[in-house]
């Protein structure tokens, strides 16, 4: 099963640092069209987070209480995009038994649904006709503006990304993201089940 759509050749291969300056530039023109993210992966290593690297140290209970340090920056965030008229769209990819990542990512996520960000969750155990994981590609889609298919190393380090500006592609990840979307559970009902019996008192 290949959902990687992607053209050869139309896209601009970035290095980490090079996709980082156009993406905060990309997301903060996303406008009405929106800011959408398809995540797909069942680990990431993400070592310039601090909550990451103490969840990773063995302290999930401690790491998932440091999300808070980041609710006012994603406040401030979000509230840029809705001056904008602009909103934040995500669908998460998830196979049961949760990867242990995952429980350090999805308090993370309910926490920016609470702010307004808003995350569905498929559990592809549920739906195989969606493929598994590594069918899927990671993308986010600003507004009209681009298209990146997020870039990682085997073990999960984002290392990079693939800018695409051509309206085509942009909107088929548009739609085919909100029509996941569509299939997909609020985060919450799925994390008061799935999730939080996991997580240490």
């Amino acid at each position: 099963m290949t959902i990687n759509v992607f053209p050869d050749g139309l896209g601009e291969t970035m290095n980490l640092a090079d996709y980082h300056a156009a993406f905060d530039k990309d997301f903060f023109r996303s406008g009405p069209a929106g800011f959408w993210k398809l995540e797909a992966r069942q680990t990431f290593l993400e070592p310039r987070s601090a909550s990451w690297r103490t969840f990773n140290a063995g302290g999930l209970g401690e790491a998932i209480r440091m999300h808070e340090d980041r609710r006012a920056g994603l406040q401030r965030r979000h509230a840029r995009m809705l001056q904008q008229g602009s909103t934040n769209q995500r669908v998460r990819l998830v196979v049961t038994p949760l990867a242990r990542y995952l429980l350090w990512e999805l308090p993370l996520l309910r926490m920016r649904d609470d702010i307004g960000m808003r995350t569905h969750v498929i559990n592809l155990v549920d739906r195989p006709d969606l493929g598994g994981p590594a069918d899927w590609p990671e993308v986010v889609v600003c507004g009209e503006v681009a298209v990146y298919e997020v870039l990682y190393d085997a073990s999960g380090l984002h290392i990079g990304g693939t800018r695409y500006t051509d309206r085509d592609v942009i909107a088929h990840w548009r739609d085919r993201i909100a029509d996941l979307i569509q299939l997909g559970e609020p985060i919450h009902g799925f994390y008061e089940r799935e999730v939080a019996p996991l997580l240490p008192a």
